[in-house]
């Protein structure tokens, strides 16, 4: 089996487990996932880690590191060192749940894009679109 790197992504405020199953499926990687990068916190990123071991699926976390960087950095810190793991394991996907409050979501998802880490957004029929960046 080839590699799939997968980062996880998604909203805080979202706890239902079945979003995860959902969303694998819609993006079409739920039988491909052979690793699970998430951020640790609470929410959609929790929920991928539960997932994973579940599915015997190594997974890692990164917690932010909140005292370091400070609330304004430390969620871009966390998501910057994702990428940069997901991209040196190789064949990185990120597949992004997120909800209305979802800024470190879209902060991710656009990281990966400028990363060229092929990207999925799922919103669960919650509504969820995605931002325009303004200049």
């Amino acid at each position: 089996m080839i590699d799939f790197n997968l980062i996880i992504c998604g909203g805080r405020d979202l706890f239902d487990a079945a979003l995860i199953e959902q969303a694998l499926v819609d993006a079409g990687w739920r039988d491909r996932v052979t690793r699970i990068i998430h951020g640790a916190a609470p929410g959609i990123d929790t929920l991928a880690g539960a997932w994973a071991i579940a599915h015997s699926i190594p997974v890692e976390a990164y917690p932010a590191n909140w005292q370091r960087y400070g609330r304004f950095f430390a969620g871009d810190v966390r998501n910057a060192e994702m990428a940069r793991r997901a991209m040196q394991l190789g064949n990185p996907y990120c597949l992004a749940i997120p909800s209305p409050k979802s800024k470190g979501t879209w902060n991710m998802t656009r990281l990966c894009e400028s990363n060229g880490i092929i990207t999925h957004v799922f919103d669960g029929g919650l509504r969820v679109y995605r931002k325009k960046a303004t200049t």
